[in-house]
């Protein structure tokens, strides 16, 4: 069984590392999970679906099964701040 679990950033980032849960393995067998979403650093602030893609050679011995996981883009924080200026006293700005 194959659990991705969810995981979030802030609007404008690189996605982070997808991790998952893995129970059932045996006999000391090794799988290889890659992550599938269309998630980018470009998409916009909401959820995005993960899913696990599942491959090596001990597939053949098991049922895979497998859940999805959510990407939670928030909102990036903006900072605006006025430059100060100068001017001489009874002239315009």
């Amino acid at each position: 069984y194959v659990s991705v679990n969810n995981a979030t950033k802030a609007y404008g980032q690189a996605n982070p590392t997808f991790t998952s849960s893995v129970s059932g393995l045996q006999n000391g067998d090794i799988i290889d999970i890659n992550y599938s979403t269309t998630a980018t650093s470009l998409s916009g602030v909401g959820n995005y679906e993960v899913r696990p893609v599942v491959s090596g050679a001990a597939l053949v011995n098991y049922s895979v099964q497998t859940t999805t996981g959510v990407l939670n883009i928030s909102q990036a924080n903006l900072t605006v701040a006025a430059n100060n200026f100068t001017r001489v006293y009874n002239t315009d700005n």
